[in-house]
């Protein structure tokens, strides 16, 4: 199991930050630690930090020498803009960027350096979400949000380095197997308070009237599955998560998908409670029922693998197929 730093520290704020000390606090208490990773940008005691910057794009223009380059000024706080050579095409004047100076180091130890690219030289590089491991987006380079002064360093603004430790947790410890059991591990060995205010949400408004009125919920196997809960929610808008929220889930192993997949991926990684969003319209017959999946029964699931199933594996599924391996994966057409 891999668990981010920045997580932990939010449930247990007088955590160390002695990454060798709380790797030997837990491996001493039981769960023990398989390894410690730094991700993203290198955190080092020279202040490498310090050359991510927030820019924006002041002006651009056409690369002189090639098609597919452009030749950007960005403003990144230093008065007058920087020069920047760049090959994405996805951002317009005004926008605000991820910029890396020269002098910093890039995840993977890629120092930057002034460079002539084509004959014009480039002062810094416009970053993607990919370049910062923030996610696997390398379709363009990062658009932040509006408003975010220029100069202002990046990690105000996204988590762009953290420690990950990566846990092995043994079958007597299924408490762990989310990120809030292993804050309360921590927050024991660490001997520090443990914040749970995750538990004290806001109500969020659902569908009106009844789960019922959209959906029914039948569970037939009862041994594998005693309990089974929906909630309906309507006029959903499907789109991208926060870029923090796609930062965490990269850091913790998991691919982002979209704003409804990945809320679900972040709550089962937080509890260790898995859950699963269906798409209303595409539940046959209205109806979720928790069974045993049928001799021989094949599921293609999201990462586009055809499986066969077991009579002792356990199948969420809709009127006609099975939309879930419960607790594994969903399938890939539901």
């Amino acid at each position: 199991m891999r668990v981010p730093f920045s997580w932990l520290a939010e449930y247990v704020p007088g955590v160390t930050t002695d990454m060798r000390a709380l790797e030997s606090l837990l491996s001493m208490s039981g769960t023990k630690v398989e390894a410690v990773h730094d991700v993203g940008v290198p955190q080092s005691g020279n202040g490498n930090a310090a050359g991510f910057r927030v820019g924006r794009v002041v002006s651009y223009e056409q690369h002189p020498n090639a098609d597919r380059l452009r030749l950007c000024q960005v403003d990144v706080g230093e008065g007058a803009a920087r020069q920047i050579v760049c090959g994405a095409s996805n951002f317009q004047e005004g926008d605000t960027v991820a910029v890396v100076l020269p002098g910093a180091t890039m995840p993977g130890g890629f120092e930057i350096t002034t460079a002539k690219l084509r004959g014009v030289e480039s002062h810094g590089m416009m970053l993607s979400e990919r370049e910062l491991e923030l996610s696997t987006d390398h379709s363009g380079i990062m658009i932040l949000p509006e408003g975010i002064e220029p100069g202002t360093a990046l990690s105000e603004v996204v988590p762009i380095g953290d420690t990950v430790f990566e846990l092995e947790i043994t079958p007597n410890r299924p408490d762990c197997l989310g990120v809030m059991g292993v804050a309360r591990e921590v927050a024991a060995v660490v001997d520090a308070d443990l914040n749970d205010d995750i538990w004290s949400v806001d109500a969020v408004a659902g569908a009106a009237g009844n789960v019922e009125d959209h959906v029914s919920v039948a569970i037939e196997a009862p041994d594998l599955c005693s309990r089974y809960m929906a909630r309906a929610f309507v006029d959903v808008q499907v789109g991208p998560s926060p870029l923090w929220l796609r930062a965490r889930l990269a850091a913790a192993g998991m691919r982002a998908i979209n704003n409804v997949v990945d809320v679900t991926n972040y709550v089962m990684l937080l509890t260790g409670q898995p859950l699963h969003a269906f798409d209303a319209d595409r539940i046959e017959g209205g109806s979720i029922t928790v069974r045993r999946a049928h001799e021989g029964e094949h599921v293609t699931t999201l990462d586009d693998v055809q499986r066969t199933l077991e009579p002792w594996m356990l199948s969420i599924s809709d009127a006609s197929r099975t939309a879930v391996i419960a607790g594994i994966m969903g399938a890939a057409d539901v």
